[in-house]
């Protein structure tokens, strides 16, 4: 999707051809997304890194502090895409749509606040427009921004959601980690698409593995392999 945005983007060669190509953004991903589980979080979100060691303890521990990044991120994405659903219909809306389709962009990530890098990169897109042609009309259908805002907010609500969770589990294992699997430990953040993360996780507890997850065995290959489980950053 990144990658997508940076062609879309950069590829731009007027300010009409600026607002056509955001508006197909807005479309296209709409279309694709209504294809998808909106509410799902896809297994393709983890990968798999070398472990330092095979400890649960120490394995519980690395797993609590990235994880406590994903949600603190999370969160803020939440909060920045309710603020552009907010005021997506009003002719004076305060964010540019190109710079709301960026904000899973690598730029926008390397910032502490999505909100406050959202609010610079539309005020600097609207004062370079302004200065090229000031009567430059540079719209996007408010209907389209506002449909692509909502779907954000539902898809993160369901992240932030589900990184609580699993977080909140990581830091219970980091204080019990002698009396769970290590296994159980590494392939946590597998349950984070299941109707229950909690169920998921201690149906691993009991078992000592994640066999009751479709799949978790192609998935978990590479943890055997290499000796980790990682969550991919968007």
């Amino acid at each position: 999707m990144k990658k997508m945005l940076c062609f879309v983007l950069l590829g731009l060669g007027n300010l009409l051809g600026k607002a056509s190509a955001v508006a197909h953004f807005f479309d296209s991903w709409l279309s694709a997304a209504s294809q998808t589980q909106e509410l799902t979080i896809a297994k393709s979100r983890i990968s798999s890194e070398i472990t330092p060691s095979l400890d649960p303890c120490v394995e519980a521990k690395i797993q609590t502090k990235v994880l406590s990044g994903f949600v603190d991120r999370e969160a803020k994405l939440l909060e920045t895409y309710r603020s552009v659903a907010s005021e997506c219909m009003s002719p004076t809306a305060a964010y540019a749509p190109e710079c709301v389709a960026q904000l899973e962009g690598e730029e926008a990530h390397q910032s502490r606040s999505p909100l406050i890098w959202l609010a610079n990169c539309s005020e600097k897109t609207k004062t370079k427009t302004s200065d090229q042609d000031p009567s430059a009309n540079v719209s996007v259908e408010p209907a389209a921004a506002c449909a692509f805002a909502q779907a954000k907010v539902r898809r993160h609500a369901n992240y932030s959601a589900a990184f609580r969770e699993v977080s909140y589990l990581m830091r219970q294992s980091a204080e019990n980690c002698h009396a769970a699997p290590l296994q159980c430990i590494k392939g946590l953040p597998l349950c984070m698409d299941q109707t229950s993360i909690m169920y998921c996780f201690k149906q691993c507890l009991q078992n000592g593995n994640y066999d009751h997850i479709k799949d978790s065995f192609t998935l978990l290959a590479a943890l055997e392999q290499n000796g980790n489980v990682r969550l991919l950053n968007r």
